[in-house]
Parts: structure tokens; sequence; C-alpha cells
């Protein structure tokens, strides 16, 4: 039931009443209470973490507090009331062939079960690889130059220039749901700092880079088209709309958000996996973006994001040989 467990306590005893007296006989003890006698029987706990109001998480994780070693738990946000099995059948299979692997072998520490093993699909491979490699190709034509101001860098590469920023703001939040989609599963305290810092990223810093981009692009394009005497003033315009407080508060804020990010999705990922910190590399280079900074980072990101998935692929079940994949049960 929805709740706290105080809101819960007195309804919960209206039933175990009613129940008494309904059907002549007591009512089970609670699951919290009978949990312990399971061990030293290895128990797998799987939930769905957004269930009744997180209830099923709640719970979940007090049977697991209060459970004997050997023990496992697994949350799948995605997943509805014991369909983790649909929402990510390979990766169920996995961990469910693992977890019978350890429990009944002998002498087989359970402890190596808490960490992870991530599966990916073919879509979501090409969406994590795919994603930054489009996204640095578009920053390779980032306009560039030795000049202090806006306006003689994009002068003579206005279509360049809003290309590239009006991408920007397409590749941001794709870039966070990259993030997002790498961190999926993982129900740390970092991984939940990251994703607040990816929603700040995705927003922001889209928002930042799409009022500069299209915003000093328009103007120099307007400028070009003053008369010669009044071009002047157009390009101080420029530098004053691309250097206002609101534009500057907006990078700083999206900025952060992007640190936070990926500093918090390193450790939860490394927590998780024993893998992350790698993408740390890539992080004050994307944060630049401008060639050859941001080509380089996303390029130290993609490999970063390659050896994720190496591992993952390759990780060895206990006993130090690879999990075989499942064999599926013969029908009738």
């Amino acid at each position: 039931m929805p709740g706290s467990p105080w809101a819960q306590l007195p309804v919960n005893r209206v039933i175990r009443a009613g129940t008494a007296v309904f059907s002549n006989a007591s009512p089970p003890q609670d699951l919290i209470e009978l949990v312990d006698r399971i061990a030293p029987r290895a128990t797998f706990l799987i939930y769905a973490s957004h269930v009744d109001n997180r209830d099923e998480k709640r719970f979940s994780r007090a049977y697991y507090r209060e459970a004997g070693e050997r023990k496992a738990i697994w949350g799948v946000p995605e997943a509805g009331h014991v369909g983790a099995q649909y929402a990510r059948p390979r990766e169920y299979e996995q961990r469910v062939t693992r977890f019978f692997y350890q429990a009944l072998r002998k002498g087989t520490a359970m402890n190596s079960f808490t960490a992870q093993r991530r599966i990916f699909s073919r879509r979501e491979l090409a969406f994590l690889i795919g994603i930054p490699v489009a996204w640095g190709i578009l920053l390779l034509f980032h306009p560039t130059g030795d000049a202090d101001g806006f306006y003689e860098v994009i002068d003579g590469n206005i279509t360049v220039w809003l290309t590239v920023h009006i991408g920007m703001g397409v590749f941001v939040p794709l870039f966070a749901g990259v993030i997002y989609l790498l961190l999926r599963g993982v129900d740390s305290t970092a991984a939940k700092i990251s994703r607040i810092g990816l929603a700040v990223f995705a927003v922001v810093y889209a928002a930042w880079e799409l009022l500069l981009g299209a915003g000093t692009g328009v103007l120099t394009d307007e400028v070009n088209a003053m008369p010669e005497p009044q071009q002047a003033a157009g390009r101080d315009l420029v530098e004053s709309y691309a250097e206002n407080g609101v534009l500057s508060v907006l990078s700083v804020l999206g900025s952060l958000g992007l640190g936070v990010a990926m500093i918090a999705a390193a450790v939860a990922l490394r927590a998780a996996y024993r893998l992350g910190w790698v993408s740390l590399v890539s992080l004050p280079l994307i944060a630049v973006h401008e060639p050859p900074y941001g080509p380089i980072g996303l390029t130290t990101f993609i490999v970063a994001v390659l050896l994720f998935v190496r591992e993952q692929a390759t990780a060895p079940a206990p006993g130090g040989r690879p999990l075989s994949p499942p064999v599926s049960a013969p029908t009738a």
C-alpha cells in the first residue's frame, strides 16, 4: 500500500485482525520477520522501482537489509510488478543464471554478485556510440578564429555558425540521454545526483547554445545588411548580446550541470560496474566543445563507452569462466 510505513501500520493491523476473524485462522507473519530465516540459503530480490508509490522498492530494500548472507538485489526502474523479465529479458536471464550458478556451487561467495553486469541491445549500442560520433563530426565545423569578438568569427560563416549551434541544441539533450542510458538500472545516490545534473545540462545548456548561436548569427546577418557607417554600432550590439548577463548565467549553470552529471555518473558506474572513471577525461574537452577540443573529448568518451561495453560483454562468471548464454526451455 502507498504511504509511509507508519501510516500503513494501523491499516495492516486491521487487515490482520479481519483475516483472523473471517477466516478462523491466524494471519501469516510479516515477511520482514521471516526473511532472515532463509539463510544460509541464498536470496535474490528483484523489484520494480516505481511501483505502488515506490513501496515495492522500499519493502524490497528492507527485506534485503534483514536477510542473512548470502543475498543479492536488483531494481528495474522501467518494469511493472513482476515485470523485470519483460522489461529486460536478456539481462534478466543473465542475472538469474548467474545467481543460481553462485548459489548452487559450493564455496562460491555471493558478495561478488553485487557487482552488476550490463548487457546492451544493438539499438542501445547504436545510440550510445552514434550520438557522440555525430556530435563530434558537427563540432568539426564549428567556426573558430583568433579574434576576441564574436562578430569577426561569425562574419563570413553565418550559415555554418547557425547550423552548428542549432545542432548543439539537439545534441546536448541527446548526449544527456546517452549518459542516462548508461545509468539505467543504477539506483545509487550518485546516479540520482547525475540524473539531476543531466536534466539541468539538457535544458539549460541547450537553451544557452540556441540563444547564443541563433541570436549572434541573426544579428550578424542583420548588421551586414546595414549601411556601412552604421555597422560599427551593429558589431558592438552583437558583442553586447553575446556577453549579456542572462546568457552568462545560462552558460555557468549548464556547464555545472554537465560537470556534476559526468562526475556523479563516473562514481555511480564505478561502484556498480567497476568502471567509469575514464569518462572524466572527456569532461573539460566537451565543456569547451570548439575544435579540436570538443571532437577529442567526444572521441575519448566513445573510447570509454567501448571499454565499458567490452568489459560487460566479457565479464566472467564466478569461477573464471564466461557466463554462457541461457538455454531456452523446450516447448511441448
